[in-house]
């Protein structure tokens, strides 16, 4: 410390110098400047630095500053936060502007927001202690917004002066002769100094300000100059206010119960009356006492009466329940399985080759065409694998299998499989008929099986919670996720894209687990790092996930001027608010996820897509986007919907009705940005989305990206805007290299945004006549 001094005084040693010099030269060599300078320095040195105390009234002097009038609750919330800052700022040893500077503070206590995110966009920028606290902070606002709403006068007191006391030069011989009092016992007040009266919040302070002010005034009044003055008529005895004759009113209705039985205003009446229990009014306030204690036992037997009937039926509901889980779980155990039944069928062929109709000479049984389930439940058992018994052809005669006698090699050959049977032996037609019989039957059971309806797959759609689902293999067909994994290889197949497939080699399963509406599976690739798949379909994995996230999300953002509230429909990975919130203007983001699994999961398998749910911005609701939609009317700036295929219930979220919702959900000049299919794939579906999106909104616009996992590596973008002067092909924030880099953006750019919309010849095409 003493060699930094030393070093500080060198270099203070020269800048004196320096000054010095200059202020001899700008007064022509004369001490003038230089002596004002000294001076004001010395003046400076010698001021002592008074630390401010904190009591239950410093805001009001820090209000008295800044020249604004608060109502109760905007005074109740500066008071409140003045409070909060001086505790925080001794807490943290730091100083209470590095907290939270005053004007910030008067910005919260003016705008009082309902919200988290509001109190972090009164500030800009943002305190650090500010961003910790702002749950705490929210709660005295929210306690604040709870006072009455009443106008609070601040009077600005003046600090009384130092001057001498002087008598009263005129003075008055009477009973307010003040020639004789002391100068001790009169109060004084300077020329230009008159007793102000303070300002109250509640009405019970005033009849105590009232007594201080007439203690203050003494036996002094105020001049008044009453000669141009016109006399007022008082008419308040003949013409009641329209206040007074309501609370007569309501006086006057109000009657004393027992008014029929008291003596009248004449009479008088002994005190000890009520005590006596010979009296009538000890009678009667005995009876009124009784009343009141039946009243209040018959409603607690009311409310007992009420509780036991509740839990009988709940006791009756918790039965039901359980009745219902044992007759579910044993009617499960009596149906046997499509497995079993092929078992059970293949052992009866094998015993059907073992009886004696193998004889050449019989005829062929022809095969039944229903069966019974009550009698398939009876016959059937469950046949166990440690009972089973391969037939032993070694002592069977096979010369019924030779027919003619063929030179070739007995090895099987598939590429002459129509050329080795010339007719069928009466053994294996048998065989043939019976399988074929068992064959239909499970045909049955399986088509069955694909019409029932899946509710799960509805909420799913509904919600928009996965990108790409095929809804027809997927949910009706109810294919585990794990048989889509053979030989190490996991392998995407849909109805949507026919003829081909996706596959990727699984270096581990780190997650497979069936959630409340679909299965869910996170697996480890070899070359596209962790993968999340969702009832069998991929939705995203670590290597080129952030194609689609920043496109979909930096679309609608940077063609939007300034997009404060935004609204994501589905996105449980986390993927596209990431991209939302990394927007230096957006405020506020709402996350409308389904499905509560996929979050959680993206949390712990997914985290460089999961960023975004531990920003400030976010408000997550975990519920259907449908409905949360409805409930939000004229409420974003943006809405992006990151919906799953057209198929089944998800056809839905392509109809007309979807966007009108999405339409009355956004502000005015709001903008859309919803998934639009691959070209490649699906060019008549956007012909007919592009063609109502038109008749809704006056400008309409398709884009599209690349992405490698997902079908024909190409996904498509349907923009729309209730703004008509909206060019989506030119963007209104043009992103720099250093809020790109900020951004952290690995695809998007101003040039991609451009070309985005430039369609190949085909697409162009059918898309232009729209």
């Amino acid at each position: 410390m003493v060699q930094y001094a030393r070093s500080d005084t060198h270099y203070l040693l020269y800048i004196y110098d320096c000054m010095r010099v200059q202020l001899l030269d700008s007064n022509h060599g004369q001490p003038g400047l230089l002596q004002s300078v000294w001076n004001k320095s010395r003046d400076i040195s010698l001021t002592k630095y008074i630390k401010p105390v904190f009591t239950e009234d410093s805001y009001l002097e820090v209000l008295k500053k800044q020249k604004r009038s608060f109502n109760t609750q905007q005074l109740t919330a500066f008071r409140l936060l003045f409070a909060w800052r001086d505790k925080l700022a001794r807490q943290e040893d730091e100083s209470t502007g590095y907290t939270l500077p005053i004007h910030m503070m008067i910005k919260i206590s003016e705008e009082l927001p309902k919200e988290p995110q509001g109190i972090i966009a009164c500030c800009n920028p943002v305190p650090p202690l500010v961003r910790q606290q702002v749950n705490e902070l929210h709660l005295l606002v929210q306690q604040a917004r709870e006072m009455p709403l009443l106008k609070a006068e601040m009077a600005t007191q003046k600090k009384k002066g130092l001057t001498t006391v002087k008598k009263l030069e005129v003075t008055l011989f009477g009973p307010h002769d003040t020639s004789r009092a002391s100068e001790t016992d009169l109060p004084y007040f300077s020329s230009n100094e008159a007793p102000v009266k303070q300002g109250t919040l509640f009405s019970e302070d005033e009849n105590k300000m009232d007594v201080d002010e007439q203690k203050m005034s003494g036996l002094l009044a105020s001049a008044k100059i009453t000669l141009f003055e016109e006399p007022e008529v008082h008419d308040d005895q003949n013409s009641p206010s329209v206040t007074q004759m309501k609370a007569r009113r309501i006086i006057e209705s109000f009657e004393n119960p027992f008014r029929m039985y008291l003596p009248s205003t004449n009479v008088h009446v002994n005190k000890n009356a009520k005590f006596d229990p010979s009296s009538k009014i000890f009678e009667i306030s005995k009876r009124w006492k009784l009343q009141s204690m039946e009243q209040q036992q018959k409603e607690l037997e009311a409310k007992q009466k009420a509780k036991e009937e509740a839990k009988q039926q709940a006791k009756k509901a918790a039965e039901k329940r359980t009745k219902a889980k044992q007759s579910y779980q044993e009617s499960l155990q009596n149906v046997a399985t499509v497995r079993q039944q092929a078992a059970v069928s293949a052992k009866r062929a094998a015993q059907k080759i073992e009886t004696p109709a193998s004889e050449v000479g019989e005829v062929t049984p022809k095969p039944a065409k229903k069966l019974k389930s009550s009698e398939k439940s009876q016959k059937t058992e469950t046949p166990s694998q440690t009972s089973f018994k391969p037939f032993d052809y070694s002592q069977s005669d096979l010369k019924v299998f030779a027919g003619t006698k063929s030179k070739d090699n007995s090895q099987f050959d598939p590429n002459r499989q129509g050329q080795g049977f010339k007719k069928k032996s009466p053994v294996i037609s048998v065989v043939s008929n019976k399988l074929c019989s068992n064959i239909s039957i499970l045909k049955r059971y399986w088509l069955k099986r694909q019409r029932r309806p899946c509710v799960s797959s509805t909420r799913l759609a509904r919600s928009g919670d996965n990108k790409f689902r095929c809804q027809e293999d997927c949910h009706t067909h109810k294919t585990p996720v794990m048989e889509h994994i053979k030989d190490g290889w996991f392998t995407e197949s849909c109805a949507l894209w026919p003829g081909q497939a996706m596959s990727l080699q699984v270096e581990e399963v780190l997650y497979n687990k069936k959630s409340k509406f679909q299965d869910v599976m996170v697996f480890k690739s070899k070359t596209y790092g962790n993968v999340l798949v969702l009832d069998g379909v991929i939705q995203c994995t670590e290597r080129d996930e952030f194609a689609y996230q920043e496109m979909i999300a930096n679309l609608p953002l940077c063609s939007h001027p300034c997009p404060k509230k935004v609204l994501v429909i589905g996105g449980g990975d986390g993927g596209v608010l990431r991209e939302v919130v990394k927007h230096p203007l957006v405020e506020s983001v709402v996350l409308c996820e389904i499905d509560e699994d996929v979050i959680n999961v993206s949390k712990k398998f997914l985290p460089g897509m999961a960023k975004g749910f531990f920003s400030p911005k976010l408000t997550l609701h975990v519920g259907d986007g449908f409905e949360f939609m409805k409930q939000n009317q004229d409420a974003f700036d943006i809405i992006i919907t990151d919906s799953s295929d057209p198929v089944g219930p998800a056809e839905s979220l392509f109809k007309e009705s979807y966007y009108q919702l999405m339409k009355a959900a956004l502000r005015s000049g709001g903008i859309l940005c919803s998934q639009g299919e691959c070209q490649w794939l699906h060019l008549e579906l956007i012909k007919e989305m592009r063609t109502f999106c038109k008749t809704l909104f006056p400008v309409v616009d398709y884009a599209y990206g690349t992405i490698p996992t997902y079908p024909s590596g190409q996904i498509g973008f349907m923009l729309c805007s209730k703004n008509p002067e909206t060019n989506f092909r030119e963007p209104v924030k043009a992103l720099s290299k250093e809020e790109m880099e900020t951004m952290n953006l690995r695809y998007y750019n101003t040039e991609i945004h451009k070309a985005s919309f430039v369609l190949p010849e085909f697409a162009r095409k059918v898309l232009s006549d729209v």
